[in-house]
């Protein structure tokens, strides 16, 4: 008689029914089956359930919808892009986030893919802006008219045109020792004053508040540079506790998002670049970017591999990640043993001074009776 099998999702549903999410989820599954004689044997088993794709037909409307709100956003701070004078606004996804779109320019040289406007000197030039819009199997383009005016031409003041003929004419005497220059320029008096007393003041006051502000600046960046070090010192002494913490917190079940939250409470400088790591992705940043962007921000090695490593894993669920945190945990003990170590022996090299010196004084104690 064939076995049967009764499958019985994990967690409360409606029945059987597996609801997707926005993210990749891990469901466990229970596996109920009886044998001939009657024994009955549970086995869990996990799928992976990915987030709902678009059909086409969603897939094009979600597209059209679009590329019709882009005709406003592109255009940035300018009002129409019949006239267009300041950089456009191109965006690498749609509102809801799960379209991307990519741009292409046909005057790369006037307007770029990426929306900075450089308007061309001799004539006004109409661009072609081309979006690629993807998702999955999908895509679809669309095109948009550009007008970039000409590039507007300065306009010299009276004394900036007064400025360059005067440069003209110190250019064309330059054989000289000395040339004359005119009284009345532009309906404008000339003159020239020469104070050596003035000069003299100006230059010191110049170099006496160039070393105030250079001296500020110094302390400023010596004062920043002492506080990264201590943050950078501090972050890395608690990496074991927070990666010892983050072990424990994901193997109770507890999301990612809420276990480095937690693991972080009571680290000091590191609460407070997972808070903004936290704030970021409640703002709407990919769960996966904002954990890249943590680890490049704190530029510790340990770090850096440790959340390159929780998003490289994301996708996967928690299963493999327990393992590969498993294995760093043990490796960084190791780590933090050998330099316990070190450090101790530096300690020991350091207390051999003052037993050295007081080696000299005792011989000293000793010899000098002797000797006299």
């Amino acid at each position: 008689m064939a076995a049967l099998a009764l499958i019985l999702v994990a967690r409360t549903k409606e029945g059987t029914t597996i609801r997707r999410e926005e993210t990749l989820q891990t469901e466990k599954i229970q596996i109920e089956t009886k044998d001939n004689t009657g024994k009955q044997t549970v086995e869990e088993i996990e799928i992976q359930v990915y987030p709902r794709e678009y059909t086409e037909a969603e897939f094009e409307e979600l597209a059209e919808n679009t590329l019709q709100n882009l005709q406003q956003t592109i255009a940035g701070e300018n009002e129409s892009l019949e006239m267009i004078t300041k950089n456009l606004n191109l965006p690498e996804e749609d509102e809801t986030g799960t379209l991307e779109l990519t741009w292409e320019s046909s005057l790369p040289s006037v307007i770029s893919p990426s929306g900075v406007v450089t308007p061309d000197e001799e004539e006004g030039q109409e661009v072609t802006l081309t979006v690629k819009i993807m998702s999955g199997l999908y895509e679809k383009t669309g095109t948009y008219k550009a007008y970039v005016p000409q590039k507007q031409k300065t306009v010299l003041s009276g004394s900036q045109k007064i400025q360059s003929e005067l440069q003209e004419l110190e250019e064309k005497n330059r054989t000289k020792e000395s040339f004359d220059i005119p009284e009345m320029m532009e309906e404008s008096r000339i003159r020239t004053e020469t104070k050596q007393n003035t000069m003299k003041m100006i230059c010191t006051l110049f170099m006496v508040g160039t070393a105030v502000l250079v001296l500020r600046w110094f302390l400023t960046f010596s004062r920043l540079k002492e506080q990264a070090e201590r943050s950078e010192k501090e972050i890395k002494n608690v990496y074991y506790r927070f990666i010892d913490k983050l072990t424990l917190l994901l193997s109770a079940g507890m999301s990612m998002q809420q276990a480095i939250a937690r693991a972080a409470l009571g680290l000091g400088a590191l609460e407070e670049e997972v808070e903004i790591c936290i704030h970021e992705i409640r703002a709407g940043i990919p769960e996966k970017k904002a954990y890249e962007r943590l680890g490049r921000s704190l530029m510790i090695p340990e770090y850096m591999r440790l959340f390159s490593l929780i998003s490289q894993n994301l996708k996967y669920g928690n299963q493999n990640l327990l393992l590969l945190l498993s294995e760093e945990e043990r490796r960084t003990r190791k780590s933090n043993q050998e330099e316990i170590r070190k450090k101790g022996e530096v300690i020991s090299e350091q207390l051999m001074i003052p037993l050295f010196l007081l080696m000299i004084v005792v011989i000293g104690i000793v010899v000098v009776p002797a000797v006299l």
